[in-house]
């Protein structure tokens, strides 16, 4: 998530289109690289409730994405294309710092 909030920042400091498609395509594709990890995590946390974890850890996901498809334009507009890219950057930033607090030998204990 860090590598693609680098991305997405750089991408929005570019003259060249074909070169900020590049930088942007690099980040999402960084995104989507970790996404994997999402679902492992989940599923070794989650122990005989992954399935749920992960569907509760997706619907977050998709949560997301409908607020950033609003808020995305609505900052675009205000305030221009760099600062909607650049306010993507930070949450993937702040993302990535998140998973740095993740314990993998904290173990969920059942109720």
């Amino acid at each position: 998530m860090t590598a693609s909030g680098i991305f997405m920042a750089a991408g929005s400091h570019l003259a060249s289109v074909a070169a900020t498609s590049i930088v942007l395509a690099l980040g999402a594709g960084s995104l989507y690289i970790a996404q994997s990890s999402y679902f492992a995590l989940s599923a070794d946390f989650g122990k005989g409730s992954a399935g749920s974890l992960s569907g509760f850890m997706n619907m977050g996901a998709q949560a997301g994405s409908a607020v950033t498809a609003i808020t995305t334009q609505a900052i675009a507009a205000h305030y221009g294309w760099t600062a909607a890219y650049l306010t993507s950057a930070v949450f993937c930033v702040a993302g990535g710092g998140l998973w740095l607090l993740i314990n993998p030998d904290c173990v969920l204990e059942s109720r």
